[in-house]
């Protein structure tokens, strides 16, 4: 038989089991252990198809590439976990919609739990995104956009990649001003696009503040988005003998644009076309007749490292992969280095941590500098005020950087010499 004792002994063991157990259980319920973060989840809404597919498309090799380069090198060291993720991307085509944009946006956020999303390319596109940045409380990043006067701002929305449309329209006119003699004559062709009727208005307004009676607007009208023949325009400019044409229009423009000038023969000493015509493919398709064309190539393979540091690698890699690399490609590898770095130092994936990280950031990648804060000249926060704008000119079928002076490649050759006419300084 079992003394009293070694009766009470053996009851108070089990109580003490039973306590422990279901102190245990309770404390389950109070305390969820938190699931194990595998990997960084950055969410992109890539447009593949329509008006911004070329540089999407573009942007997404640049974006690829840089994730297989970092998570190579072991990925991303996050502090508060004590260890290195790797990055997972997900990216759906928006379509160059805006209505698309929101729904991949929202799909990426509450479906896909990613822990930043960006959008690729196009200003309409990531304006149409902004306000589910505080509704979520989560960082939205404009990773191929400028800002202009207007755009639409948020806590945790930020413009990563071009940065502000001032900088783009300073050093063109600062480039224009240095040249002898000055290509004071201007005519000016304008996108009915919004953020190439931004960049006019900026334009408007250094001419007026920064540049007081140097330039004339000779001719200064806008066309429809998407216009596929510049004839009947440029027959009304020719006769007025302009000392610069500047196009500011879009990619898909480009090309029809430059087409009927080589039909005309139309010329000026000095000839810009903003977009398309720093992409590789306008080489490819217009040869020799691509030189001398002056553009927004704002990167160049030349780069010295100081300015973009990696730039030798990146350049190599996407040579020998997929050929020659262009201002987009580079800005997608630059700015997933740039979020990389933003997450380093956060040392948390905690998305206010983010937010306040991305608001004071300031770090250079492949593609250039990004250094947050408040643009004066359009009144726009959290935008990257010194963003990767140079102007470039098409010479000897590549692009060179002519300005600014401390990103010079080659010297503009001015003026401008003729179509299909070797450019060299």
């Amino acid at each position: 038989m079992v003394s009293r004792t070694k009766l009470a002994v053996i009851v108070s063991i089990c109580v003490v089991i039973v306590i422990a157990s279901l102190v245990l259980y309770l404390h389950s319920f109070q305390r969820p252990t938190s699931p194990t973060i595998g990997s960084i989840k950055i969410g992109l809404a890539v447009p593949l198809t329509g008006l911004y597919s070329y540089e999407g498309s573009r942007m997404l090799q640049g974006h690829l590439m840089a994730v297989e380069d970092i998570n190579a090198e072991g990925g991303v060291y996050v502090r508060e976990l004590g260890k290195r993720l790797p990055i997972t991307l997900i990216y759906y085509d928006c379509k160059s919609e805006e209505t698309t944009t929101i729904s991949v946006g929202e799909k990426m956020i509450t479906v896909d739990k990613v822990n930043i999303v960006g959008v690729t390319h196009g200003y309409p596109l990531y304006c149409a995104v902004v306000p589910l940045a505080d509704k979520y409380k989560i960082p939205i990043l404009a990773l191929g956009t400028t800002a202009i006067e207007g755009t639409p701002q948020a806590n945790y929305s930020f413009i990563l990649g071009f940065g502000s449309a001032p900088r783009q329209a300073q050093y063109l006119l600062e480039l224009m001003n240095s040249l002898n003699p000055k290509p004071r004559r201007v005519a000016m062709i304008t996108s009915e696009e919004a953020f190439m009727i931004g960049l006019r208005k900026v334009i408007h307004g250094m001419l007026a503040k920064v540049f007081p009676g140097t330039f004339e607007l000779i001719f200064d009208e806008t066309y429809p988005k998407g216009l596929s023949e510049f004839t009947p325009i440029l027959s009304r400019i020719a006769p007025l003998k302009p000392d610069a044409f500047l196009a500011m229009c879009r990619a898909p423009e480009a090309y029809p644009l430059t087409r009927n000038m080589i039909e005309m023969n139309f010329k000026a000493p000095f000839i810009f076309i903003a977009r398309g015509s720093n992409q590789v493919e306008y080489q490819k398709q217009f040869g020799v007749y691509a030189e001398g064309v002056i553009n927004q190539a704002c990167w160049v393979p030349e780069h010295p490292e100081s300015y973009a540091p990696g730039i030798t690698k990146f350049v190599e890699k996407h040579r020998a992969r997929l050929g020659e690399p262009d201002i987009y490609s580079a800005l997608g590898y630059g700015t997933i280095h740039a979020i990389a770095q933003a997450i380093e130092i956060a040392g948390s994936l905690d998305p206010a941590r983010l937010r306040d990280t991305f608001a004071h950031l300031d770090v250079r990648s492949v593609s250039g500098h990004f250094k947050i804060g408040y643009d004066e000249w359009i009144k726009v926060g959290n935008v990257n005020i010194d963003g990767p704008y140079v102007v470039g000119q098409w010479q000897k079928g590549k692009i060179e950087c002519v300005w600014p002076p401390e990103a010079r490649t080659k010297n503009l050759v001015y003026p401008f010499r003729g179509w299909g006419v070797i450019h060299t300084p």
